[in-house]
């Protein structure tokens, strides 16, 4: 009888693993074409498409692009020499800021008639009047002040161009040898230039 039952609860045991690995199969089943489908709408494709793995990959060659088509499309490093010529002219306006102006205009007035004038003589008399301004700068220290102030952030945008254009250069492993070289040979002279 023992043996009985001893073979009867091993056919149970055997029979729940068995059970237990079906399910486990469905489920991997289930995750495979849940991932498949993923992958699918990931590539823009129809959900159920199959995947298709050839044999064999053909390996292409990568495109190679050249350094100033890489330096017009960033928008960091544009940003940067934009900033510079504004500190420039920044400066330049300062400048002349503080200097005497001239100025030389003619203005002209169109005058209709009315019935009390204040001027009789006047009444509805076109005016005709020539202008000239000298302007002579009182605060030369402001002015120059303004000047000064300029200068450490027109230079410290000069300097984050360089920098700006070796990060660049360096992200993108994609350069034809002549850039390359001369990305190179910028980095050489911003090293010298800046720790000389």
């Amino acid at each position: 009888m023992r043996a009985r039952n001893a073979k009867m609860s091993d056919q149970l045991r055997l029979d729940a693993e068995e059970q237990s690995l079906r399910e486990q199969a469905a489920s991997l089943d289930d995750g495979l074409r849940l991932q498949r489908q993923q992958f699918n709408i990931v590539m823009h494709r129809e959900a159920d498409a199959p995947l298709v793995i050839p044999d064999t990959i053909t390996l292409r060659e990568m495109p190679t692009y050249a350094w100033t088509d890489i330096e017009t499309a960033d928008p960091v490093l544009q940003k940067s020499i934009a900033d510079g010529k504004a500190f420039d002219a920044q400066e330049r306006l300062a400048d002349k800021m503080g200097k005497p102006t001239f100025s030389v205009g003619l203005q002209y007035m169109l005058n209709g008639k009315v019935k009390r004038p204040v001027m009789e003589n006047m009444n509805g008399m076109d005016m005709i009047m020539p202008m000239v301004t000298v302007s002579l700068p009182i605060y030369r220290r402001k002015k120059r002040q303004n000047s000064t102030s300029s200068a450490p952030m027109r230079l410290t945008a000069a300097a984050r161009t360089p920098s700006r254009a070796n990060t660049s250069a360096s992200s993108n492993v994609l350069l034809t040898p002549g850039a390359r070289w001369n990305c190179m040979t910028r980095r050489w002279k911003y090293s010298t230039t800046r720790f000389n």
